[in-house]
């Protein structure tokens, strides 16, 4: 039987969803005009959403927009601000990148996933999820697991990013390590806190569920292997209610 305890998590959606092979720039032309473009090298699609306050200025696409972003070599136009005035043209804008096609279709919710080692190992659940001794129903998980322990896909699917590059593993998710597996039903899991250049696998690796992919970090004051499944929504990334077999 798994012993569990509760945790209060906070974590960004920015963190959860941004693309690490993908931008968005803008590029200033001499007739005062401004092009947005977004760039995707990664194995995935990505759904840019872009916002804008523009001054004595025209966007080519009704704002705010939601764009889609296939992987390519190059950049791509997704918007161009025009001025309609010759003075006082003035333009601000931002833009989030998230993994995926943001199109209101919403996950497999029946889909059993599985334990990402294989093991018995403590872990913690979010705060008010509940859990049987077979399964557990919970959006976001923490396993506290021994050092150097085989982190193992619990879905099949392309892997979308990985960082491998940190010494020592920090709460900032940009300083830690981590491997995001994108699933056939758009959705993708997320796992963190890995030990430094531990994967095993590729982007753009089609991996099986119960397939290799990293070890748990071997710091001496451990931290939890987290692990979440997420998708694209108009309000940014949310987190998929699991199922664990």
């Amino acid at each position: 039987m798994l012993r569990i305890s509760l945790l209060l998590v906070i974590l960004s959606t920015q963190a959860y969803g941004q693309a690490l092979l993908s931008k968005v720039s803008h590029q200033v032309n001499k007739d005062g005009s401004v092009i947005i473009l977004a760039e995707n090298l990664g194995v995935v699609p990505i759904t840019v959403h872009l916002r804008a306050t523009l001054t004595n200025m025209s966007s080519s696409v009704p704002l705010p927009a939601k764009l889609v972003v296939f992987p390519g070599k190059s950049p791509r136009i997704i918007a161009t601000f025009s001025p309609v005035k010759q003075w006082g043209n003035r333009y601000y804008y931002n833009a989030d990148e998230h993994l995926g096609i943001c199109s209101g279709h919403k996950p497999d919710t029946i889909y059993r996933y599985g334990l990402p080692f294989r093991q018995p190992v403590t872990y913690k659940l979010g705060l008010g999820r509940r859990q049987n001794t077979s399964a557990a129903d919970s959006s976001n998980l923490f396993f506290d697991l021994p050092a150097n322990t085989p982190v193992l896909a619990a879905r099949e699917g392309i892997v979308a990013q990985i960082k491998e590059d940190i010494a020592k593993n920090t709460r900032n998710p940009g300083q830690s390590n981590y491997i995001i597996v994108f699933h056939d039903d758009g959705s993708y899991a997320w796992y963190q806190f890995l030990r430094k250049s531990s994967a095993t696998v590729a982007i753009g690796q089609r991996v099986a569920k119960g397939e290799l992919l990293a070890y748990s970090t071997d710091q001496k004051r451990l931290l939890p292997l987290w692990f979440a499944v997420l998708y694209p929504t108009d309000y940014g990334p949310k987190e998929v209610n699991l199922i664990l077999e």
